[in-house]
């Protein structure tokens, strides 16, 4: 997979990488290989595949911060923050 997205992004200027997961993922560490997909995303080292770093999360809580909209009250101008936003995502996928 590694080498796939490597490819489709070599001409990409990018710093960092986000992957969402379809498991559980606490503090940055995918903890059960998937149903769905080959093994061998526990342990795997991310950061030294791409050489840049890597922040991974469910991928619903991914979706869930793609979609958010911040209300804003009339006037001020804010943005939420990433802690903000994963706090967040990371209610809903508990609720």
């Amino acid at each position: 997979m590694v080498d796939g997205v490597k490819k489709l992004a070599a001409y990409w200027n990018y710093e960092v990488v986000s992957i969402g997961y379809p498991r559980a993922v606490v503090r940055n560490r995918i903890l059960t290989e998937p149903h769905n997909l080959a093994k061998g995303w526990v342990g795997f080292n991310f950061k030294a595949a791409f050489r840049r770093p890597v922040k991974i999360i469910n991928n619903a809580a991914m979706q869930a911060m793609g979609s958010y909209k911040k209300v804003q009250k009339p006037g001020k101008r804010s943005q939420p923050t990433a802690s903000h936003l994963l706090a967040e995502s990371k209610q809903a996928t508990l609720s």
